[in-house]
């Protein structure tokens, strides 16, 4: 009886660690100086969504790092040495199929410098799913595919630039400048040069929440990405005032042709985001 009892409760366990998997991943590389070097004693520091700290480490003579058994969740690492200066890493995780992030190369610099982002893997959503036990398959139809080249699907690539100033046309350094997306999520974040000057590249087409902050001071932006065809925001002039400021939309370019359209229509967007149409 004790027996059985003991069997059904592990069967059940086993069923629940299937339904309910609890993915953890590690997260390891080496940290380099200005000249590519290894530094070691380097503080690293693993933080949370949350700005909560879960581990800390340093680096080994070698320059390694190493976390190990870490749940897959949105983390940054943060890199600090006195002498060679410092870097920031944003890690991002998907909802399955994590997978570990090995061999990265952090670079410390003296001074503000790039937020970096990386995944625990390519996103599961973009993979391609073989095997669907739904189709029959079809011999004659398999030997007529061999022969067709398949085209790769494009991945669009963005990117966010711009310029922040004061109400008197004067560059403004070390503003803020944040970018976030629809699951509230830390995208990218740096500081403008002493020249007032940002730029953000490698982004996906996506909606996002841009804010430039400086102490009491924010310009908010909604970004709106398109189904495809999407175009970088170049140029972004941005004025800080102490009065507050509404918050403008932004596309990425304009809309783009709809099937419907007809030959004389033409769509446009204004700098506010609003649409206009001319006839």
């Amino acid at each position: 009886m004790i027996r059985n009892t003991i069997t059904i409760i592990l069967s059940t366990l086993a069923v629940l660690s299937i339904a309910f998997p609890n993915e953890s991943v590690s997260i390891s590389g080496v940290v380099v100086d200005s000249d590519f070097k290894p530094v070691k004693k380097v503080a690293v520091s693993l933080i949370d969504s949350n700005n909560k700290k879960i581990s800390g480490q340093e680096t080994s003579k070698d320059g390694i790092f190493n976390f190990k058994n870490i749940v897959a969740d949105n983390y940054s690492l943060k890199f600090y040495s006195k002498k060679k200066g410092s870097a920031s890493v944003l890690l991002k995780s998907w909802p399955k199929e994590n997978i570990d992030i090995k061999d990265l190369k952090i670079k410390l610099i003296k001074g503000n410098s790039e937020e970096q982002v990386f995944t625990f893997g390519p996103d599961p959503e973009e993979s391609i799913t073989l095997g669907d036990a739904t189709q029959t398959p079809n011999k004659k139809e398999d030997k007529k595919n061999k022969n067709i080249k398949k085209i790769p699907k494009r991945k669009e690539k963005i990117s966010i630039n711009g310029s922040v100033k004061n109400q008197k046309g004067k560059p403004v350094k070390k503003v803020i400048i944040k970018l976030i997306d629809e699951n509230f999520n830390a995208v990218s974040q740096i500081e403008t040069d002493k020249l007032g000057l940002f730029n953000i590249e490698n982004l996906k087409p996506a909606s996002y929440t841009f804010t430039a902050t400086l102490k009491k001071k924010t310009v908010k932006y909604k970004l709106k990405a398109w189904p495809k065809n999407n175009q970088s925001i170049e140029d972004l002039a941005i004025t800080l005032t102490k009065e507050k400021q509404s918050i403008k939309t932004l596309t990425f370019g304009p809309e783009p042709p709809r099937a419907d359209a007809g030959p004389d229509q033409e769509i446009g967007y204004e700098k506010n985001g609003l649409k206009k149409e001319k006839s």
